[in-house]
């Protein structure tokens, strides 16, 4: 079964289940999202076999991976054109907002930071901003890409953080809201340093 295949027999049976609902997943087939829904109202659906469904979607989840590594790279390609906004040689992009002269913190040092997380297309992931509290987390046991931008900020700064896949949660994701080789974007405020 090719990728195209799996596509068309997944848009026809998620039409023929969600109805238009369907049409706002941008991997499905727009085409096969409305023959099913067509083929529903006339009592003429056709029948797909849970095999071929299971076998089917497993094609889309690799296309649905494949698109959001592509939309990372497209985002960290087109923001590394953006005025101020500097790339590491992990790949790890950030934007300096407020800096100072005050220390930086190491791996085996505990901060207290402000920051609000969103993926590429702007959904909030998770905010300590919005929650109206501060977060404190050792540095080591942070994702790669805040453990790399923490340590070149000083406190009192203020950091937008791009991070890549690679050096965030990969093809795990994390929890609900964090979908595999997500893109992640943060704008992080250092505000104290504990050391260990």
């Amino acid at each position: 079964m090719t990728t195209q295949e799996a596509l068309e027999i997944v848009s026809y049976k998620l039409g023929a289940k969600n109805g238009a609902n369907a049409l706002t997943d941008p991997v499905l087939i727009k085409e096969h999202i409305e023959q099913a829904i067509a083929d529903k109202a006339s009592d003429s659906l056709r029948a797909i076999d849970a095999k071929t469904y299971m076998q089917a979607m497993k094609h889309v989840k690799e296309e649905r991976l494949r698109l959001a590594k592509v939309a990372g790279e497209d985002f960290l390609s087109n923001n590394l054109k953006n005025e101020g906004v500097i790339e590491t040689p992990s790949g790890l992009q950030y934007k300096m907002l407020t800096s100072t002269d005050a220390p930086k913190p190491t791996l085996s040092d505990t901060v207290t930071v402000h920051y609000h997380g969103t993926l590429i297309d702007g959904t909030v992931f998770e905010s300590s901003i919005e929650r109206g509290s501060p977060s404190t987390f050792a540095v080591k046991k942070v994702i790669d890409g805040w453990k790399e931008g923490l340590q070149l900020m000083s406190v009192g700064s203020k950091f937008q953080l791009f991070i890549p896949q690679s050096l965030a949660y990969s093809d795990r994701g994390f929890g609900t809201k964090i979908p595999p080789f997500a893109t992640l974007c943060f704008e992080l405020e250092l505000i104290d340093i504990t050391t260990d």
